[in-house]
C-alpha cells in the first residue's frame, strides 16, 4: 500500500501485524491504540474509539448499543449534557461564524456558564461528550452540511465532512481553554489522512 503520508503507529495490517508500509524499510510493529470515550448517541453509554486513526472498538460500541430500558445517565457537573439546548440556547438567534477564530468566539460567549465543568474534562472526554450533543447543534445550526460561510472556509482548507468540521471546532475550543497550540495543520491533515485511507471521495467533496 503506497501512501504520501505515514500512518499512525497504531494503524496496520491485521495478519502481519506490522503498520502499513509504503516502503520496506518502513514496516513497523504496531502500538497499542490511544483510546478515547465516546457516547452511543441512542443509548447514550459510553464506547471506546482511538484518538488517532479513530478506530472503534468493536467489543465496547457493541455494548454501548444494548438498551437496558433505563433511562439516560449523565455524571454531574463533569459530563455534558447529550441535548444542545441547555449548552447553545436556541431561543435566541446565535450569531453564524465565518471562520474558526469567529466561531471560537461565539462559543466562548455561548458557554460561558458551562466553562467551569468543561474545565474538568481532559481534551478526549469533552470531544467525546459533546460530539453528540453541542456538536450536533453546531453541524445543524451552523450550516456545517449546507454551504454556511463556515463549511465554505473548511472546504478551502480540504474539509469536506461535517462531523470533521465540528470535531475540529472543538478541538480547537478545548485547546484554547487551556493556551494550547490549536495545531490547526496537524488536525486538518489527520482528516485528510483518515479519507485518504478510508474513502477518498470525501477529500473530493463528492461524498
Amino acid at each position: 500500500m503506497w501512501t504520501t503520508d505515514s500512518p499512525w503507529d497504531c494503524q496496520g495490517c491485521p495478519k502481519c501485524h506490522t503498520t502499513y508500509a509504503g516502503h520496506p524499510d518502513g514496516h513497523k510493529e504496531l502500538q497499542p491504540h490511544t483510546w478515547g470515550t465516546m457516547y452511543n448517541q441512542n443509548t447514550g453509554k459510553p464506547y471506546q474509539r482511538c484518538t488517532k486513526c479513530s478506530q472503534v472498538d468493536e467489543e465496547s460500541y457493541k455494548a454501548s448499543g444494548k438498551k437496558d430500558g433505563k433511562a439516560k445517565v449523565y455524571d454531574k457537573p463533569t459530563q455534558l449534557a447529550p441535548d444542545p439546548e441547555p449548552i447553545v440556547p436556541t431561543s435566541t438567534p446565535v450569531p453564524l461564524p465565518v471562520d474558526l477564530d469567529d466561531a471560537l468566539r461565539i462559543l466562548y460567549d455561548q458557554l460561558e456558564s458551562e466553562l467551569e465543568a468543561i474545565y474538568k474534562l481532559s481534551e478526549d472526554q469533552f470531544l467525546g461528550q459533546a460530539h453528540h450533543g453541542l456538536g450536533r447543534f453546531l453541524r445543524n445550526e451552523w450550516g456545517l452540511w449546507s454551504g454556511s460561510d463556515i463549511q465554505k472556509w473548511f472546504k478551502e482548507r480540504g474539509i469536506h465532512h461535517a462531523d470533521d468540521m465540528s470535531s475540529i471546532i472543538l478541538t480547537s475550543f478545548h485547546r484554547k481553554l487551556f493556551n494550547k497550540d490549536i495545531d490547526l495543520d496537524g488536525q486538518i491533515k489527520h482528516y485528510i489522512k483518515y479519507w485518504n485511507i478510508h474513502n477518498p471521495d470525501v477529500n473530493k467533496g463528492l461524498v
